[in-house]
């Protein structure tokens, strides 16, 4: 019984412990600076994994939201249902959206997480609003 609680313990623990470290990486007073300040503290040989896993993860989260995002904006395509002259500039539109589109964004060298995550840290105070920043 006990050597099941312990792999429930270490299921559980693991789930939480993911999401503790992406909510501290996306914290501006500490992002990963944190999980390489303690993480040699908790996993004595492979800290550097557990960092580079967390870190993964963000970067999981990024291009999940990338996609979906993506696939909303092919996806709001005009609604017929009009007179022909609106249906001419619907498609027209359709059209340059489209093209615009395809124009932009051509996946940048690096992500906007990258470039968060090289940004200085937000210096910690008392009265800081996360959800304010």
């Amino acid at each position: 019984m006990a050597l099941n609680m312990i792999e429930k313990f270490n299921k559980y623990w693991l789930d939480v412990n993911d999401l503790m470290g992406v909510a501290v990486v996306l914290d501006p007073r500490f992002k990963h600076e944190v999980l390489q300040f303690y993480f040699p503290k908790i996993y004595d040989k492979h800290n550097g994994h557990e960092v580079e896993r967390i870190l993964g993860l963000c970067h999981q989260r990024v291009v999940e939201y990338e996609e979906k995002e993506r696939e909303e904006e092919q996806g709001n395509g005009v609604n017929g249902g009009g007179s022909e002259a609106n249906d001419c500039e619907d498609s027209f539109a359709l059209e340059f959206h489209s093209y615009a589109s395809s124009k932009k964004r051509k996946r940048p060298s690096r992500s906007e997480l990258d470039a968060y995550l090289e940004d200085e840290l937000i210096k910690s105070v008392a009265d800081f609003d996360l959800l304010s920043w």
